[in-house]
């Protein structure tokens, strides 16, 4: 049987089984009052970890993380999707005035200049080709990512491997030696975000399963 190691020592990623900290028994090894159906998944048993990250993220059936997992994969659909809905808005006289929140929000991430941009009915998409195909790398491996076998997120060079093309071609053109297309800043956005997406899943399932919970949580403790 599997047995969670402790929080700290060697945990890969943070148990949720307990929703606010009350809920556990402190210091006598207790099971917690509230089950959000979510277990610890602990370094110290790497051959159990694959099993429970599919449980975790969606995979086996009835698994209590299944949920989190397409909460996490929507989240990431609707903000690529308002990359491209603002244009759309803003090409209608009528609904232009909604597409200006969207480029509010996507100005905090993302430089937006105009010749960066994909446009849509010559307007610009809310960010520009590296960030968008950065998103879409990143929903595309996420996709892809049960069927990896839910890795255990990778050592931190891969990622910087992955981040190499994207920093040659936008490093490059920032001292002006070159000039970039948004065809290649596409295709490097893209390695990276995909390469991005083996460490962001890991962390962000889990964090929509304590979230989730801690709502379900003080929803039972006001009725």
């Amino acid at each position: 049987a599997h047995r969670p190691g402790k929080l700290g020592q060697g945990s890969h990623l943070a148990a949720i089984r307990c929703p606010l900290p009350e809920d556990c028994a402190e210091g006598r090894g207790k099971e917690p009052k509230v089950d959000s159906g979510i277990h610890l998944i602990s370094n110290e048993n790497p051959g159990d970890i694959n099993g429970r990250m599919g449980d975790l993220m969606g995979m086996a059936p009835g698994a209590g993380g299944n949920a989190y997992y397409w909460v996490y994969l929507a989240a990431l659909a609707i903000w690529i999707s308002m990359i491209v809905l603002a244009p759309v808005l803003a090409s209608s006289r009528v609904l232009r005035p909604l597409s200006q929140p969207i480029y509010s929000i996507f100005s905090w991430v993302c430089h937006q200049e105009d010749d960066r941009c994909l446009h849509v009915y010559g307007e610009p998409f809310a960010a520009c080709a590296r960030c968008t195909f950065l998103y879409l790398g990143v929903m595309a491996a996420s996709i892809a990512y049960p069927l990896a076998g839910w890795p255990r997120r990778p050592r931190v060079r891969y990622l910087l491997v992955a981040a190499v093309p994207l920093i040659l071609d936008g490093g490059t053109q920032l001292i002006g030696l070159r000039e970039s297309t948004n065809l290649i800043r596409a295709i490097t956005g893209f390695l990276f975000g995909s390469a991005m997406a083996f460490y962001l899943a890991p962390e962000a399932v889990p964090t929509v399963g304590i979230i989730i919970s801690r709502i379900k949580k003080r929803q039972s403790l006001q009725s």
